[in-house]
């Protein structure tokens, strides 16, 4: 009577193909491993760049980025509020800046842009759509600083950088509510208030807007103005137009 064929000769074939399925698993694992985590990596860093300004609008955050911004400059910026968003509106309250010296030059009580939030600013810098800004207190201080030697040299760099381009970006701008004051040696001091501005770059080549302001005792001033010459990749020199 024959032998009957053993089991392991007929589990060999069989044995092999599962064997190189598990190898063939084996290769697969770690690709689709390997894939997941990049994704992850990718999904992790949009989440952070995304809570960004969330986070730099918190106080913390407010605290760092005006630490990081005073440690770049000479003068000291100081801020109450500050609110970024995205795709929202961004605005910030209680703006100051002093001098090396401890002076304020500037005062913002308030800034408000609601024309696209950063993401608008960043895609397309040049149309700023519409900002406003009320109760801006700016000072002047005109001393004996400007005759130093160091004071000098700034102004001339300036001057002979005949390269330099001035341009502004499209949209409008309202001041609110503001106020210039020039301060002298002797303490004395001439304020321009209740300046109320409306201006309107409303091409590249073009810059309109109305405005009125209090000189001191004299009275008020309204004025209306037509710019043309305040394109992007114009020169300040060649800014021309009637007031």
């Amino acid at each position: 009577m024959p032998d009957k064929p053993t089991s392991d000769s007929q589990s060999t074939p069989s044995g092999d193909n599962g064997q190189g399925n598990r190898s063939s698993v084996r290769i697969k694992k770690p690709r689709r491993r390997w894939r997941r985590r990049l994704l992850g990596v990718v999904i992790l860093l949009v989440i952070l760049v995304w809570l960004i300004p969330y986070m730099v609008s918190t106080k913390p955050g407010q605290r760092l980025a005006v630490k990081l911004v005073n440690s770049a400059i000479d003068e000291t910026v100081s801020l109450d509020d500050l609110s970024l968003n995205w795709l929202g509106p961004i605005s910030a309250a209680g703006l100051e800046v002093l001098d090396s010296d401890g002076r304020t030059i500037v005062k913002v009580a308030e800034f408000n842009y609601e024309s696209g939030g950063l993401l608008q600013l960043i895609n397309a810098p040049k149309r700023l759509g519409r900002a406003e800004i009320k109760g801006v207190h700016a000072y002047v201080y005109l001393d004996e600083t400007d005759d130093k030697p160091e004071h000098r040299r700034r102004k001339r760099k300036r001057i002979d950088s005949p390269d330099k381009k001035f341009g502004l970006p499209i949209g409008d701008l309202a001041i609110i509510s503001s106020s210039l004051t020039l301060i002298g040696v002797d303490g004395q001091s001439f304020e321009i208030s209740e300046i109320q501005c409306e201006m309107n770059l409303e091409s590249p080549d073009r810059l309109t807007g109305q405005g009125s302001a209090r000189f001191g005792d004299v009275g008020q001033l309204t004025a209306q103005m037509d710019l043309t010459g305040v394109s992007p990749g114009g020169d300040a020199d060649e800014i021309a137009g009637t007031f």
